[in-house]
């Protein structure tokens, strides 16, 4: 069985992930879902460390995040790369080396907003444990890669409705790293909370 981390986008909590724990640990995984530093001054190298601090020495870990977790997860592997086995991104950023979160989410023609419409959409409220306030300071650092990164095999979860990283924009996620496989939910932005069900099979036949 493996050891999973999965880790949340900008402006949730690790209690975004919802009843996905709970699916993947029925299947016989180890499941840690992380709460990212919370301070104004935290960035996308406190992000990776406190990732690597829950990762195991005596296996490989799957790392699976979501939405601008995708670079947080992205820069943990490339920083310890013999602890990660997988990365899987769901609907999420995908840095090339030197590319920063506020420039990827820069280029998506979205806005954050958007951001906020699919939370309330599927009644996640700004009161719910499930959100809280950005952390922009994750937006700034640029992901430091290296080869090791690039052999770590990757999958990316499509999300059909998403209107914040939309399919056109997920297609150039999954371009950047040649070899990423990818599978599709029907959801938006959110799957974890909208489709539970459908994401958690996709995950489990992503993780192998």
């Amino acid at each position: 069985m493996v050891h999973i981390v999965l880790v949340h986008g900008l402006g949730a909590t690790e209690k975004s992930w919802f009843r996905i724990p709970d699916a993947l640990e029925a299947a016989g995984h180890t499941v840690k879902a992380v709460l990212l530093p919370g301070s104004i001054l935290s960035g996308l190298e406190d992000f990776a460390a406190e990732i690597v601090s829950v990762l195991r020495s005596d296996k490989q870990s799957v790392l699976i995040g979501h939405s601008m977790g995708g670079v947080s997860i992205s820069q943990a592997a490339a920083n310890s790369p013999s602890l990660v086995s997988k990365l899987i991104y769901v609907t999420a950023l995908v840095p090339r080396n030197g590319e920063s979160a506020g420039g990827i989410i820069g280029a998506l023609g979205t806005s954050f907003d958007n951001v906020g419409n699919e939370f309330d959409r599927v009644d996640i409220g700004r009161q719910h444990p499930a959100r809280r306030l950005p952390i922009f300071g994750a937006l700034m650092g640029e992901f430091k890669s290296s080869t090791s990164f690039a052999n770590i095999p990757k999958h990316y979860v499509r999300c059909s409705t998403d209107t914040v990283v939309t399919p056109p924009k997920q297609a150039e996620m999954i371009g950047k790293w040649p070899g990423t496989t990818e599978s599709t939910v029907e959801a938006g932005h959110i799957p974890q909370k909208e489709a539970p069900d459908k994401l958690s099979q996709s995950l489990l036949k992503a993780i192998g």
